[in-house]
């Protein structure tokens, strides 16, 4: 316990609680509360609008007063201990707002003061006569200590280079593409080192991948080091360390992590290469045996007061292997409509093809200029028609007058569509392992110094 200290909130005695910034804390084990002397502190919080509330500080007992920090965050200070009181998770929002990651940071030792001398002149100075007493009353005379925690650089106000000249690296025959540099600080040391470790001291380092390897760089004053390493697997850490079950689910995706669609898109683009060559080369045999050869052509009239209106063709030969064949229409309707039944008779087995056509034409004018709708023609195509001599028999309808048509039959047409959409089944595949990939890769390099962006994101 902490003496007879309670929380503000709901009054449940204190608890002294070691950090393990080498911080003692008051901490409350019902709300999750905390007090800390700003000393304890590596930022300076200024509060703004700051007005007494009913809180008592949990030291000295006088009223709490609640401002707001950089207008995001409220916190509770006291007058008079000049601490300050944080809610549950609110040391956290601290961290978020100020971008200082070590906020916490041990006692300062004898002689040196309470607070950093910006900050504590800013707090004293936003606190009036009582502020200037306490810091009368600090030790000595306030003075920026040498190991004082040093402000973190953010990366807007860090000139990186690397953003534009996405530089790229060879080592042990393999290109690395820049990922990523940073100025890491260290802000507070734990254990032993090989080699002097100061707090302040600031280092850049830059990252550089080809996955599953990352390179790395700190650069110190005149000191740079190389570090290469291979991504591992989670099972492959998992077992390492012998530890039992399984290894939670993977949480984004790290810097150096493969690609495993890469490999299957490599592979599926090798196997679409031959295959598709194969189509092309099937397509353009098919293509070239197509006879395309007219077999028959004639014009004919319709009259509405004709007795007979049907018309029976000519004969006309069909050659060649069975292959499809087309019979289209061609009329000069206008604003009118037209049904066509026909039939493709054989005429020596009188196997009948029947089908039938419609053809319909309308235009004209409006506000809008002028409009029209349907087409004079239309066309059907019999598939796999066996040779010999044929004729049509063709029976027009309509609720108009006269109008005029003419009736062309074309044996082997070739269809260029079919190689294209042989085409297109095979690429289904690979388009579909090809955009998963890449969603790996943009999800990559999000966290990266160059992540992939769309016109739609530059334009937010």
């Amino acid at each position: 316990m902490s003496g007879s200290l309670r929380c503000p909130k709901c009054s449940c005695p204190l608890e002294l609680v070691q950090l393990p910034e080498g911080v003692e804390v008051e901490c409350c084990p019902n709300c999750f509360g905390a007090y800390y002397d700003r000393s304890e502190l590596s930022v300076a919080v200024e509060l703004q609008g700051a007005a007494d509330t009913e809180r008592p500080c949990p030291k000295c007992g006088k009223p709490l007063q609640a401002g707001r920090y950089r207008e995001e965050l409220e916190l509770e200070q006291c007058r008079r201990c000049l601490g300050l009181w944080f809610d549950a998770r609110e040391i956290q929002k601290l961290r978020a707002l100020s971008g200082v990651e070590g906020v916490v940071r041990a006692r300062p030792g004898d002689g040196e003061p309470l607070m950093p001398a910006a900050a504590l002149a800013a707090f004293a100075s936003q606190l009036g006569e009582e502020g200037e007493r306490a810091r009368s009353a600090g030790k000595g005379s306030p003075k920026e200590p040498p190991d004082a925690p040093p402000k973190i650089p953010e990366g807007s106000a860090m000139p990186n280079p690397d953003e534009r000249r996405c530089p790229i690296l060879k080592f042990q025959g393999r290109e690395y593409a820049h990922f990523q540099t940073s100025w890491p600080v260290v802000t507070y040391v734990v254990g032993e080192f090989p080699w002097t470790v100061a707090v302040g001291e600031q280092a850049k380092a830059r990252d550089f991948i080809c996955p599953p390897y990352l390179l790395s760089e700190e650069h110190f004053e005149n000191e740079k080091t190389w570090s290469h390493g291979e991504y591992l697997e989670p099972a492959e850490v998992w077992a390492a360390f012998g530890l039992p079950g399984s290894p939670p689910a993977r949480n984004g995706v790290a810097p150096a992590q493969p690609n495993p669609y890469k490999e299957r898109c490599s592979a599926l683009a090798r196997d679409f290469g031959f295959l598709a060559a194969a189509a092309f080369v099937a397509g353009a045999l098919l293509l070239g045996r197509a006879q395309n050869r007219e077999a028959f052509s004639k014009s004919y009239g319709y009259d509405p007061l004709s007795a007979e209106k049907s018309v029976v063709t000519e004969l006309f030969e069909l050659g060649g292997r069975a292959s499809n064949v087309e019979v289209a229409i061609g009329t000069n309707l206008s604003n009118q409509w037209a049904y066509f039944g026909m039939a493709l008779i054989n005429a020596d087995t009188d196997v009948a093809f029947d089908f039938g056509r419609e053809a319909s034409y309308y235009s004209g004018y409006d506000d809008e200029g002028r409009w029209s709708e349907g087409s004079p023609n239309d066309s059907v195509l019999l598939p796999r028609v066996p040779p010999g001599r044929y004729y049509l028999r063709i029976e027009p309808e309509t609720d108009t007058g006269h109008f005029g048509y003419t009736v062309r039959v074309t044996r082997d047409v070739p269809r260029p569509l079919l190689p294209a959409l042989a085409l297109l089944l095979l690429a289904l595949p690979l388009g579909w392992v090809w955009l998963r990939g890449r969603a790996l890769e943009h999800k990559r390099w999000l966290e990266s110094d160059h992540p992939w962006t769309t016109d739609d994101d530059d334009d937010e």
